[in-house]
């Protein structure tokens, strides 16, 4: 490839970037926990999900699991350490999935913050410094003329019909779908 297509293929990638932001949500064992199920995607195609396994190390330390974060995702540890993937893989999955790319959120300081402790115990262990994504705040690429109040009326409604579909509200993946349904929603208005 030459400098040139590799230009085109940076502007081709902002501008599809722009008609579908991406979105990313974590979910964790608690508020000052570990990550433990973290999803991303847009609206032009699939979501992708990570269950991951937690670090023997993590589940030692002292209150780092959540009894009312467990009510939130029914994520239990017993299920992580059965079905969650190796962090070290989700880790280097994520960063070569979202190389170059923001991705939104709505809660932007927890979502950085939980994929930060997993880069950080992976980079550690593997001697690879790992690129964090570029995460955003969700409401920066909502019209400006949907006030506070209507996106939070449209959040709740596209949270309501999920948990009407029968998805459960407080896990990642289905968190990045209510996103991509409420900017739908919202570019409607």
């Amino acid at each position: 490839m030459t400098q040139s297509d590799g230009l085109f293929v940076n502007v081709r990638n902002v501008i599809l970037h722009s008609m579908h932001p991406k979105f990313i949500d974590v979910e964790a064992s608690a508020l000052d926990g570990f990550p433990i199920q973290i999803a991303y995607g847009s609206g032009e195609g699939e979501i992708t999900s990570h269950l991951i396994r937690p670090f023997d190390s993590w589940l030692r330390e002292e209150g780092r699991w959540s009894p009312h974060a467990f009510k939130l995702h029914g994520l239990s540890i017993d299920f992580l350490l059965e079905a969650g993937s190796d962090p070290h893989e989700v880790a280097f999955r994520i960063e070569d999935d979202l190389w170059g790319q923001t991705a939104y959120s709505d809660a932007t300081d927890y979502d950085h913050t939980w994929i930060n402790i997993l880069f950080s115990k992976v980079s550690a262990e593997s001697g690879t410094h790992l690129v964090m994504p570029c995460i955003r705040e969700m409401n920066e690429i909502l019209p400006a003329s949907c006030s506070p109040r209507e996106r939070q009326i449209v959040r709740d409604r596209i949270r309501l019909q999920a948990e009407k579909e029968g998805l459960r509200i407080h896990h990642a993946d289905v968190d990045v779908l209510v996103h991509i349904r409420t900017l739908r929603e919202i570019q409607k208005l």
